[in-house]
């Protein structure tokens, strides 16, 4: 009881005075003598504060640092629950990591519900999260598929596995930003969220419009220029 009175002073204390260049002054201190931060980082209690000054102190230089060692410690969906983690790319992308690797390796999707709802609320935070997001579940399934074609019996049917929950994670996050059902139940359809649909949908329409020319080169260049198709390969044939 006095351990958490004394915590909720020291809390409130730091919320009302933390200023940016006094923490970063830390930095100046002897190894010996910012210890404390360790022991911080690695306290449930003293992280959550330290998540909250991160989300208030965008530009410190302690907080920044305090928050890439919380993720390094594998607490990723504490910093998500604290902050808007789309302002900390580095963080957030660790975050995909471990946690895509936790659904890959892991049970049944039905099994881990509680995560797969924490990264469907996070990774659809933005539209361009949430593209980062299936992104990086589209090249896991890819690497697989790949590692599947030289890999022992057992180590394919793990493979099948992991791809199957990476694909439907990635089906799931996709149906969040691009279905008006399911966006809908998502965000309650509001007006902020359907923009953000929207624009990952517009996203999304333009990558694969990139793909496409650079798979035909001579479709784009036709595209762009005016020309007929057959007086491009023409063109070609004198060259």
């Amino acid at each position: 009881h006095i351990r958490n009175k004394a915590h909720e002073v020291v809390t409130k204390i730091a919320t009302e005075r933390f200023t940016k260049a006094g923490g970063d002054n830390i930095f100046n201190l002897e190894r010996t003598e910012s210890l404390f931060l360790d022991d911080m980082m690695d306290s449930s209690l003293w992280r959550r504060l330290l998540i909250d000054l991160s989300a208030k102190h965008r530009e410190s230089v302690l907080l920044t640092y305090c928050l890439k060692n919380i993720s390094k410690r594998g607490h990723h969906r504490e910093i998500a629950k604290g902050i808007n983690i789309a302002n900390h790319f580095p963080v957030y992308s660790a975050m995909l990591t471990s946690e895509f690797a936790v659904v890959g390796n892991g049970g049944e999707l039905r099994g881990m519900r509680d995560l797969i709802q924490d990264l469907r609320r996070i990774c659809t935070g933005t539209s361009y999260t949430a593209l980062f997001a299936t992104e990086i579940l589209r090249f896991l399934v890819e690497t697989a598929q790949e590692q599947q074609k030289k890999a022992e019996r057992a180590t394919v049917r793990r493979l099948i596995t992991s791809i199957r929950k990476w694909t439907r994670l990635r089906e799931e996050l996709e149906a969040a930003m691009v279905d008006p059902v399911v966006s809908a139940q998502t965000a309650e359809g509001t007006k902020l969220y359907r923009k953000r649909r929207r624009d990952f949908a517009l996203t999304v329409s333009e990558l694969h419009q990139r793909q496409r020319r650079r798979l035909r080169p001579l479709i784009a260049k036709n595209e762009f220029s005016g020309e007929t198709l057959e007086h491009d390969n023409h063109n070609e044939e004198k060259d």
